[in-house]
């Protein structure tokens, strides 16, 4: 991010839980890059390490809910882009029914 770029500031990010099943002891972290518009909204996301088991997807579904205060670059919003990740709380394991 440019030196006269402001960042986002995250303000809303709910709680991702995860239903499906994931081997006993997974830490299950996706890594994406979103582009962050200049009213606070993810406007794309990607991939950028997966974890697998579904929780890609869900990781998706999850930052289409987050909200940012946005960038800032000379007192206006700017869209930018920016790396994060999405860690899941997990319901169930393959190990245990």
């Amino acid at each position: 991010m440019p030196k006269d770029v402001t960042p986002p500031e995250l303000l809303q990010h709910p709680e991702p839980v995860y239903t499906g099943l994931v081997p006993e002891n997974y830490n299950p972290a996706v890594f994406l890059v979103v582009f962050v518009g200049t009213e606070g909204q993810p406007l794309s996301i990607v991939i950028g390490r997966g974890a697998g088991y579904g929780l890609d997807g869900a990781a998706i579904d999850e930052i289409k809910k987050w909200r940012w205060r946005p960038a800032m670059k000379n007192g206006e919003p700017v869209a930018v882009k920016i790396s994060t990740q999405v860690k899941f709380r997990l319901s169930k394991s393959l190990d245990k029914p």
